[in-house]
């Protein structure tokens, strides 16, 4: 069992698959169960329509503003310029200054840390200019954090030169992990994990037209594939009545086995109801409360 895993509230979906009146509900009923860490980005939803960029992070702040919070713990992802999926960034020294100015405006005391998203990268001069302002960002009092970075050795050695401690923020689930890609950062860093149920997979194969999956056009559909899901399947079978620890979806896996994945020190949920966001949660209190090394155990036998 372990109890220093915090669960964060991803809003990636938001304005896409999930409307605005149960962005609001799933904000009331995870912040009223005592959660605060929330992630979002100016681009998410990344869903090619222009108009929806910042709306997941305005309609947080539109909820802050509504409800008077002051003790969130949000996590924000800068340098994405629209929200089409395009790799084109802003990272620039005096670029991530301003959105620290506009996050703090935004978030005020809510804002904990801010996150480099998707740099492609290769030049140190030019990453060494992005570090440094990411240390002023750290020496006025907010967190800094990494996600989708093709090159972190850069970071990393940047790092040790300026001592700076950075979040780390991956796709980690049954069939993919970037894990390794950090492994510079894995002694002393926070590694927070996204993606567990790999955009919403069903065991039924059954999916509205607004499901993740579907939305985003993805398909983990190969003979590999085939394999894996029949044998969680079969594992989800044996342990959907169990008594102390029942296990019925593959979300209920992906989070068991980023649970007991050790080094992980948070897990970003994306709900796009809030049916699944109690459900989640129940399960994560579950988790915090029950041994699954066992269960842990038989998925990664399931996926070798």
């Amino acid at each position: 069992m372990r109890n220093n895993i915090d669960l964060i509230l991803g809003t990636s979906m938001w304005g896409w698959t999930v409307e605005k009146n149960e962005c609001f509900k799933i904000l009331d009923t995870f912040y009223n169960e005592g959660y605060r860490w929330i992630d979002t980005a100016p681009n998410y939803p990344i869903n090619n329509d222009r108009k929806y960029f910042r709306y997941a992070e305005n309609l947080l702040a539109e909820w802050i503003n509504n409800n008077k919070i002051n003790d969130l713990r949000i996590i924000t992802k800068i340098g994405s310029l629209n929200n089409t999926g395009s790799k084109n960034t802003n990272l620039s020294y005096s670029f991530i200054l301003m959105n620290y100015e506009y996050y703090l405006d935004k978030f005020h005391s809510c804002l904990n840390n801010i996150m480099i998203h998707w740099d492609n990268r290769d030049s140190l001069s030019t990453i060494e200019s992005t570090v440094n302002a990411l240390k002023l960002i750290k020496k006025n009092g907010v967190d800094i954090g990494l996600s989708g970075i093709k090159n972190p050795k850069h970071y990393f050695n940047l790092k040790k030169e300026l001592t700076l401690d950075f979040i780390i923020e991956f796709k980690h689930n049954i069939f993919s992990s970037s894990y390794e890609h950090y492994s510079m950062f894995h002694n002393d860093s926070k590694l927070i994990v996204y993606g567990t149920n790999a955009s919403g997979i069903k065991l039924n194969d059954k999916y509205k037209k607004s499901s993740s999956l579907i939305v985003r056009r993805k398909d983990y559909r190969s003979k590999k594939y085939n394999i894996i899901i029949n044998r969680i399947k079969n594992l989800i079978e044996n342990y959907k009545e169990y008594t102390s620890f029942p296990v019925k979806s593959f979300n209920h896996i992906g989070m068991i086995y980023a649970f007991n994945s050790l080094w992980v020190s948070g897990i970003i949920i994306g709900p796009s109801s809030l049916n699944q966001l109690t459900d989640s949660i129940s399960f994560f209190n579950n988790l915090n409360n029950c041994d699954t090394k066992n269960i842990y155990s038989e998925i990664r036998n399931s996926i070798i």
